[in-house]
């Protein structure tokens, strides 16, 4: 072969030539080069119906990366070889050199490959790699499902591998309280719908093969991550993907690719800047509200019995003052055992996680991204799992409707109090009732 001349059997070289690298390889197939298994998620060259692969001088190189098959008499067994197959269907054993064909095929696919990857990180920010950037999403992913945060610089290899549920026993924090058409809804609901993607292809670049993990792979990008997780954060918000063709994309074979690496860098990067746009003020008021009425009874040192005694001397006085009764009411007294039944006993409110808790989400000012989206769910597991939030706000509740039937009547809630049949068994209480309700 000579440069510039036409080739009218090049289509039977580059059969042969397609053949000889799919023999050894899966030659458009960006993953983990030491896995043992094919089909896994991966990112793959899929432009056109077969690899590119182009004959130098030939006019039909049209793949902005392929594998050349480059002029001169020194490649002529070589080729001789790939156009053998490509008339007959099989590589003669007699004349064909394997050796040689499985060399050019390794170096060939490994320079390709090399391609793919420069081509796809030119995307990215210098501060993430592809594997980075799945690391990444997979912590975005996790915190976003269940509020996990990266602790004492350590990523945990099974949240990289852990598959994103968002139906938790407390239902789903984010989803739940964002609208799907704010701008952190519609980013957050778009990386949702890379989930699968992204476990795919965390799976297909750090697994050897089927749950065997690739530890010296994984750990150069969990590393790194864990150590200054904001910095990463940072970088992703700097995803541009305008350059990149559309010819990558996600799959576990070639001919099931369909969906463009770019799509899911898009809702990378989207998501990122979403989630270091959130605040407090604007993005967990429901936790301050829901706190006020809780901070204005409560105290560290309180006990289920005493809160039993208090809320059962106001329910006197409501019964007095003809205060109709409410659900939250009820359930107040059903978990401080003086709603009438057998259990006359408070039940186990747990009011010191229930302090730990309040101190949390007193003290969560400067929450942001990763941190604020952990706070939301931490709230909404609280809100699920500890009792004593009905319990104080029932009891404002309580004292709020005493207060609007006093100005109503002009009788003053104490007087009440001392009407009552039983007062001389809210005598030695009077002291904290009148302190409860002084502002009223």
């Amino acid at each position: 072969m000579t440069s510039g001349e036409e080739y009218p059997s090049s289509d039977t070289l580059h059969r042969g030539a397609v053949t000889a690298l799919e023999r050894w390889h899966e030659p458009t197939q960006l993953g983990n080069p030491n896995a043992s298994t094919r089909s896994v998620g991966s990112i793959y060259y899929a432009s056109g119906d077969t690899i590119p692969v182009s004959i130098q001088g030939d006019q039909q190189r049209q793949a902005s990366i392929d594998v050349e098959l480059e002029w001169g008499v020194k490649h002529n067994d070589l080729y001789t070889s790939m156009l053998m197959y490509g008339l007959f269907d099989v590589f003669d054993p007699e004349t064909t050199d394997f050796d040689q064909l499985r060399a050019w095929a390794d170096t060939n696919v490994a320079q390709f490959k090399q391609k793919m990857r420069e081509e796809i990180e030119a995307c990215l920010p210098e501060e993430l790699t592809i594997e980075e950037t799945l690391v990444l999403a997979q912590i975005f992913l996790v915190n976003a499902a269940r509020g996990y945060e990266v602790e004492d610089g350590n990523l945990p290899t099974e949240v990289v591998f852990e598959e994103y549920d968002s139906n938790q026993a407390y239902g789903r924090a984010l989803a739940d309280h964002f609208d799907s058409d704010s701008a952190f809804g519609e980013a957050f609901e778009n990386l949702t719908l890379s989930s699968g993607d992204i476990g795919d292809l965390v799976e297909g670049f750090f697994l050897l093969k089927s749950n065997v993990v690739d530890f010296e792979r994984l750990s150069e990008s969990r590393e790194m991550m864990a150590e200054d997780l904001e910095e990463y954060i940072d970088a992703a918000m700097m995803i541009d993907t305008g350059d990149l063709a559309d010819a990558y994309k996600i799959g576990t074979t070639r001919k099931q690719a369909n969906t463009t690496i770019a799509t899911l860098f898009d809702r990378i990067s989207d998501y990122a800047t979403e989630l270091q746009r959130l605040t407090v003020d604007d993005d967990a008021g429901h936790i301050s509200e829901t706190l006020e009425p809780v901070e204005r009874w409560y105290d560290s040192s309180h006990t289920a019995s005493d809160l039993a005694d208090w809320f059962n001397t106001l329910e006197a006085c409501r019964g007095v003052m003809n205060v109709s009764d409410k659900k939250s009411y009820e359930r107040a007294r059903e978990l401080l055992g003086i709603n009438g039944g057998d259990d006359t006993s408070p039940k186990d409110l747990g009011l010191s996680s229930f302090r730990d808790d309040l101190q949390q989400f007193q003290n969560m000012d400067d929450a942001t991204g990763v941190s604020l989206v952990a706070r939301l769910h931490d709230f909404a597991r609280s809100r699920h799992e500890q009792a004593a939030w009905e319990v104080y706000e029932a009891l404002d509740g309580l004292i709020s409707d005493l207060q609007a039937e006093e100005h109503a009547t002009g009788v003053d809630l104490e007087h009440r109090i001392k009407q009552l049949d039983e007062y001389s068994n809210y005598e030695q209480k009077r002291q904290k009732i009148h302190s409860m309700t002084e502002e009223l």
